[in-house]
């Protein structure tokens, strides 16, 4: 894996304020911006993963956006409110950077497509390869719990699956706000029967009119075994308070 560490400091990430290094990796198809601690400490551990949400996909209803960076990186905060040691944020496709590919299909209809999670796959296998990573437990904000469940499907290696206020149907989040299917992207709730025997915690925002409840009650009906699957309901809405929420779910769920 060839691993490009960035120069510059990215001020909206607050990365020095994390004591974290910025790093470009690279998969055969994309390169992924991250903001990771010294990995070499991780070494037969359970490493942190935490995925961005999409970011900004259109600049209106009919305007694709031509960068995709979120104004506010929400996976980031959420890795930072714990502070964990063995921990990496991993950004969407061409996020924060102009890399390679970065065509707008891949922030619009293909965001959830199987070459992105091809591509965090790959990423994936090569952090467990260099530094000798036991397991993976994966959170993902919106969009990002789309890309960590989809990538759940495909592994054997994952501890724990958390998602906060994720499109978990994304056929049903479509119908219900009434905008173009996600042709080119892979549905969650089309694979749950790999996902049963996988723990998982979801939080749902009481408020949220961009993935309401009924997305995840669409996601949780199609599983025949619900008995892994735990969800949390909080007075929020898709933006606000997340950090906290999910410092009080992860201490209650987590902690010894």
């Amino acid at each position: 894996m060839k691993i490009i560490f960035l120069l510059f400091i990215c001020t909206i990430l607050y990365s020095n304020d994390y004591k974290n290094k910025e790093v470009l990796l690279n998969s055969k198809l994309f390169q992924i911006y991250t903001i990771q601690k010294d990995l070499n400490q991780c070494k037969n551990k359970s490493l942190n993963v935490y995925i961005e949400g999409d970011g900004i996909s259109w600049e209106t209803k009919h305007i694709i956006s031509k960068n995709p960076t979120p104004k506010i990186p929400t996976s980031l905060n959420l890795m930072k409110t714990l502070n964990q040691k063995c921990a990496i944020y991993l950004a969407r496709p061409c996020q924060f950077i102009n890399g390679k590919n970065c065509i707008s299909k891949y922030w619009t209809s293909h965001r959830y497509s199987y070459s992105i999670i091809q591509s965090y796959n790959e990423i994936l296998d090569d952090l467990k390869n260099i530094y000798k990573i036991k397991n993976f437990n994966l959170t993902g904000y919106s969009g990002g719990g789309v890309i960590a469940t989809l990538i759940t499907t495909q592994r054997d290696d994952i501890n724990y699956l958390v998602t906060i206020a994720s499109n978990l149907d994304i056929d049903k989040w479509t119908s219900y706000h009434k905008i173009s299917k996600l042709y080119g992207s892979l549905n969650p709730s089309n694979y749950t029967f790999k996902l049963k025997d996988i723990s998982q915690y979801h939080l749902i925002g009481s408020k949220d009119t961009i993935v309401p409840f009924e997305i995840f009650q669409s996601y949780y009906k199609r599983f025949d075994k619900k008995d892994k699957i735990n969800f949390y309901l909080y007075k929020n809405n898709h933006f606000s308070n997340w950090e906290i929420s999910y410092k009080d779910f992860y201490n209650l769920s987590f902690s010894k």
